[in-house]
């Protein structure tokens, strides 16, 4: 109603957002209740309404926000790729307060997107990159959010791509110091971690 009675109202941004935010809300519970697919549509109009709020007002200050937003509901839709573009937009100097968790979200994106195998030089190419990048991504958020909601899994999540990195080496000292930080990122999860709910699945990876 407000787009349409006040279209050139400087206050409109902020009521386009807060669209977004309303509908993104509607489908998280949704999914929440196991109502798939209107989650699944109400994530897409979420999406929507976020890409109008990045493509009219590109200056607005909460335009990365909405792009962080924009990426949530990719994720929703299991289209990592598209994602990771998103999120790989905002600047690293924007990415605190609520846009701390960005770091995070873009390491499982690229991880959940490298080659499964590095069957050809492509391929490991493609799996060194993305895992190489998602581990300097992991290894900045534990730092600087220790205490986040996320941190027990990002540092698993380390531990992971140290590991994937590690195995792609040819046999020899380079791999096991590679395969010996990722035990000690493991190890740390326990120590640091131990009521986390990803323990167990630390000491999996670390045996």
């Amino acid at each position: 109603d407000f787009t349409q009675r006040h279209p050139q109202s400087p206050l409109l941004p902020s009521v386009l957002f807060r669209g977004a935010e309303n509908q993104f809300a509607r489908a998280d519970k949704l999914g929440r209740e196991n109502n798939v697919p209107e989650a699944k549509k109400g994530y897409a109009e979420a999406a929507k309404k976020y890409d109008a709020v990045i493509a009219k007002f590109p200056e607005f200050e909460r335009a990365q926000r909405a792009r962080y937003g924009l990426a949530l509901c990719h994720v929703a839709a299991e289209d990592y790729e598209k994602a990771a573009e998103v999120l790989d937009r905002i600047p690293a100097s924007d990415r605190t307060g609520d846009l701390a968790a960005v770091p995070f979200v873009l390491a499982d994106c690229l991880v959940r997107t490298a080659p499964a195998k590095a069957e050809d030089a492509l391929q490991d190419n493609m799996l060194r990159e993305k895992l190489g990048k998602a581990a300097e991504l992991l290894d900045t958020f534990v730092a600087s959010n220790p205490k986040a909601p996320e941190a027990a899994d990002a540092l698993l999540k380390l531990g992971y791509c140290q590991k994937r990195l590690g195995i792609q080496l040819a046999p020899g000292n380079e791999r096991n110091d590679a395969l010996n930080k990722a035990r000690a990122t493991f190890e740390k999860v326990g120590r640091e971690y131990a009521q986390s709910p990803v323990v167990g699945s630390a000491a999996l990876e670390r045996a």
